[in-house]
């Protein structure tokens, strides 16, 4: 049998999908390269036609630049010029981002078919190299898709002009062509496109190296003409609002009193350095150390301006937008997980936990390839230490062991747990805060343990329990399982006095379900939640819908009155279509995938709502 190629070249060898979540993670893995060749400046122009759709995206950096031959290697996968971890030798001492050799060529395959690149180490642009491909020239292609010698060739002088890169002694420029696969179609749609979404992420991504000024990026928008649209600077976006230079909106706290810009709005809480020894391939052992840290808002940061709940105000949006543990390698951020958060749960916004990795653990941890997500560490996060213990084995037992057998592997889980432990405190401490702020003060609303059943909460919770078909096993003494269910609810942040409350209806009436009224819950008109047997379902008092709804969750103060019985009535069935138009609305604009989804769930809720109607009755 002939021998084949271990690799066939076509057009379809091209990894459009090479894992970049977005166009903006595309983009900052050729600010990396410009970081790591000690550019101060990194300059990305969007240029968009009459339609302000996108046509061409260049990256221009002040950086080293290169010569013809690494300019060669560096548009080849797996060549780069920058594998090793060795600090750069300029003034700067960076410690470098790149490892694996394949971020330029992947990263503008995945965003477009055509990319060149200009690079320049002395005497100004006009001196360039120039080298690149086009997926979409068969010729090439059908030769072998051979990198050719780089050659010499000047990028457009007047773009360079347009920005002031055309003194830049050294430097590069990739040109982005023939776009395809943008996440975003224009550069700035009102407050979405391309243009502010990388403003948000780069600002967070690099803002460490932002806030120490000596590294800055600017989004240019232009047309074709190369007249500028707009043309701003990169704010550093610190999702610990510890830095009082981040980009954060700041709302006026009372009558004239505003937060000054050297205020930041959290303040750090702690943390913890885990240091440990690893152990290398080589058989060396070396000491390493990571740095975790915690912050928390100020009292007067979550709280209510004006009855306006904080989380809607400008800074609780943008604060929402944040929510995560901020995982970053050697100062840049690799990604915002979620493996511990509930995004959907607005308190969470108001706190946040940083943890900054050395390089030598991104095998360890799963760093990927594109340096978007330490996968081990975010399993670990999600699945913690149980898996490894034996029977009856503490966690401090079960990670001495492990650490005995396999020092490396003891060590991702001395991180996970520790990174588990300073957020699970964080979040603890935040909510007793707040339920010291937000302390009800005979509070009709606040859910009592002898509310009174034919209330409309008692309807429901009464109702759904009996159309409810699940059997639950038994509960065993009456006071340990309203224990539990006491402490699964503090745990999940509701205050003490709330869930004893909660926990005392559930247990002494027998449900499955328990309908509370709350506030501070952000944008959701309710939130549901799994507290050991039973439903949680969490009506927001705060949201609009809620004013609408309002008749709806009362009795009517006089029955004998036809007038006001009616206008309840009216009322009722206005707030009930106007919930069944917002689901509409948002089915129908959703994309095809998530409409699909929704219609699923729409079908879904309809048969679950007819199980509980038919059992109910039959109850």
């Amino acid at each position: 049998m002939a021998k084949v190629p271990y690799f066939t070249v076509s057009a379809n060898s091209f990894e459009k999908n090479a894992g970049y979540k977005t166009t903006v993670h595309a983009i900052n893995e050729i600010i990396d390269n410009a970081y790591e060749a000690e550019a101060t400046e990194v300059t990305i122009v969007l240029e968009v036609n009459a339609k302000k759709n996108l046509t061409t995206i260049c990256i221009v950096d002040n950086g080293k630049g290169m010569d013809s031959s690494r300019l060669q290697a560096a548009v080849c996968e797996k060549s780069g010029t920058n594998m090793d971890r060795k600090f750069s030798s300029g003034k700067s001492s960076r410690a470098k981002y790149g490892k694996y050799g394949v971020g330029l060529p992947k990263a503008s395959i995945s965003q477009c078919n055509k990319f060149t690149v200009f690079s320049w180490i002395d005497n100004g642009p006009e001196n360039s190299y120039k080298n690149g491909i086009d997926i979409t020239d068969d010729e090439w292609i059908n030769d072998g898709a051979q990198i050719e010698d780089s050659v010499l060739g000047s990028p457009d002088s007047s773009l360079l002009q347009m920005i002031g890169a055309d003194n830049y002694k050294s430097g590069s420029l990739v040109l982005w062509e023939k776009l395809d696969g943008l996440s975003w179609s224009r550069a700035r749609m009102g407050k979405k496109g391309l243009a502010p979404n990388l403003e948000f992420l780069s600002g967070r991504i690099y803002r460490n190296a932002i806030i120490k000024g000596d590294f800055n990026i600017r989004i240019v928008i232009c047309n074709h003409s190369y007249d500028i649209e707009d043309d701003f600077n990169v704010k550093p976006n610190d999702p610990m609002f510890l830095m009082t230079e981040a980009s954060v909106p700041r709302k006026d706290i009372g009558e004239g009193e505003v937060w000054p810009d050297e205020n930041p709005l959290f303040q750090e809480v702690g943390g913890e350095k885990v240091e440990f020894e690893m152990e290398l391939k080589n058989g060396d052992v070396e000491n390493i150390s990571v740095t975790i840290r915690a912050s928390m808002a100020k009292k007067n940061v979550f709280a209510k301006y004006n009855n306006q709940v904080a989380g809607n105000l400008p800074h609780g949006q943008f604060a929402q937008k944040n929510v995560g543990i901020s995982l970053l390698r050697e100062g840049r951020e690799v990604e915002l997980t979620t493996a511990l958060s509930n995004p959907s749960e607005p308190r969470e916004r108001w706190f946040g936990v940083e943890v900054d990795i050395p390089h030598e653990l991104d095998e360890l941890l799963g760093m990927t390839n594109n340096k978007q997500a330490y996968t081990r560490l975010n399993t670990l996060l999600l699945e913690g230490i149980e898996g490894y213990k034996y029977d009856d084995e503490t966690t401090n037992q079960c990670l001495k062991r492990v650490v005995k057998e396999d020092r490396n592997n003891g060590n991702c889980l001395i991180i996970a747990e520790a990174i588990k432990r300073i957020y699970t405190f964080t979040k603890r401490d935040h909510l007793n805060m707040r339920e010291e702020a937000f302390a009800p003060k005979n509070d009709p609303d606040t859910p009592q343990e002898k509310e009174e059943p034919q209330s409309p909460e008692g309807e429901a919770e009464q109702e759904g329990t009996k159309g409810d078909s699940r059997t639950l096993p038994a509960s065993g003494d009456p006071e340990e399982k309203k224990t539990e269910i006491e402490k699964e609810l503090e745990s999940q942040g509701i205050p003490k006095e709330e869930a004893t409350a909660i926990a005392a209806r559930v247990i002494n009436r027998g449900l499955k379900y328990s309908v509370v009224r709350r506030s501070g819950l952000g944008l959701p008109f309710f939130n549901a939640r799994r507290v050991v047997d039973i439903y949680l379902l969490e009506i927001n008092t705060d949201h609009e819908f809620f004013e609408k709804m309002a008749p709806f969750l009362k009795d009517v103060e006089d029955e004998s009155d036809p007038k006001k019985l009616l206008t309840q009535l009216s009322q009722t069935k206005v707030a009930f279509f106007l919930m069944l138009e917002a689901w509409i609305k948002l089915e129908l604009e959703a994309d095809k995938k998530d409409s699909r989804n929704m219609i699923a769930i729409r079908s879904d809720w309809g048969r679950m709502l007819s199980d509980f109607l038919e059992n109910s009755e039959e109850s």
